[in-house]
This record gives structure tokens, C-alpha cells and sequence, in this order.
């Protein structure tokens, strides 16, 4: 979640929007804002205008109480948000038949969706049999657009979409060992 630039971290859940922001001021990053925003009623991630809806109303409701200086933003979702499965692989495919090979198991796992919905990210797991698995995330290219689309209407700039688990690993990864403020 830390760059050079000022950036806002939102996650998303069926009953909450958690919100922290990270200003940079001198050569130091500040925690400028941290929020928490109880929904009234569960939201639906399906409904990509409910989804609008509430998120609208959250922001306006802590904008009117903080001004936000950041237009970077990133956002997590639940983890049910997310298909996940595992599948071995042969490390000697071309990145062409790979996504092939995704996209047929996809469908055997998931007979009644079309992988052309969906945003794969695959994940190489390690092991100590050499073994080579991927770890394969997908998320519905809707609820993507949604969320852009909530992000412009709000002048942000969207960077992130991802599950917070996921994104605090690659936080810790990237960083290695180094002191990270992370939602």
C-alpha cells in the first residue's frame, strides 16, 4: 500500500468500509486518517448499484467529517468475493497454453461460469517436494468495473483491487523485513 504518494486503503466488507489513509509529509509517512464505517443494511455484492449506493453514502458521510488528500486509492474485498483453487502445473508451458490450461480447469471446476467473467491471478506455490502448484484467485470483472467506476465518479485513481489477506502477504514480501504500515 506505501509509494511515494499520498494513498487511501479501503476495505470492504458485507457490513463495513474500513478507510486509512497515508500522507507523506517531509520524508516521513503519517497516518493522516483512520475510519470505520458500519453499513445500515448487508450489501450485496451482486448488485453493482446497491454497491454504488453505499459506498457513496459511506464516503460522503466521513468526507463530511475529515477531508481526505489523497486521489490513490486501494481496496479490499472478502475473501467469499474471490473463486480459489489449486492445480498442478508443468513448469514447461508457454504462458499462452498455461492460460489455456486455466481456463479449461476453471471450467471443470466451475461448470456453470464463464471464465471470460472473471480477472485469474495465479499464484506459484513452493514446495519442498518440487512440486510445482498454482494458486488461482478469480474475481468477477464486474464487480471490478464497480469499483472503477465508484473510483471515478469520486476522481481517484484506482491501483489496487485485491482480498486483504493477499495483500498484506505481498506487503510483507515485497518489503522484507523492512518496518510497513499496512491496512
Amino acid at each position: 500500500m506505501l509509494s511515494v504518494v499520498n494513498h487511501i486503503g479501503l476495505n470492504i466488507t458485507k457490513s463495513k468500509l474500513q478507510l486509512v489513509e497515508v500522507v507523506r509529509e517531509s520524508s516521513k509517512f503519517c497516518l493522516e486518517n483512520v475510519d470505520e464505517h458500519i453499513f445500515d443494511k448487508e450489501m450485496d455484492f451482486s448488485n453493482q448499484s446497491e454497491i454504488i449506493s453505499i459506498l457513496q453514502t459511506t464516503l460522503n458521510s466521513i468526507t463530511n467529517i475529515t477531508t481526505l488528500k489523497s486521489s490513490n486509492i486501494s481496496v479490499s474485498l472478502p475473501i467469499q468475493e474471490f473463486l480459489l483453487f489449486q492445480i498442478p502445473f508443468e513448469p514447461s508451458l508457454s504462458s499462452k497454453a498455461l492460460d489455456e490450461h486455466l481456463a479449461w480447469e476453471f471450467s471443470i471446476i466451475f461448470p456453470e461460469l464463464n471464465v471470460d467473467d472473471f480477472v485469474i491471478r495465479k499464484l506459484e506455490l513452493k514446495n519442498h517436494e518440487n512440486k510445482r502448484e498454482l494458486i488461482v484467485v478469480a474475481l468477477r470483472k464486474e464487480l471490478i468495473e464497480t469499483i472503477d467506476e465508484f473510483c471515478k465518479i469520486n476522481n481517484f485513481t484506482l491501483k489496487f483491487i485485491d482480498n486483504s489477506h493477499f495483500s498484506s502477504d505481498l506487503t510483507l514480501i515485497l518489503n522484507e523485513n523492512k518496518t510497513t504500515l499496512s491496512k
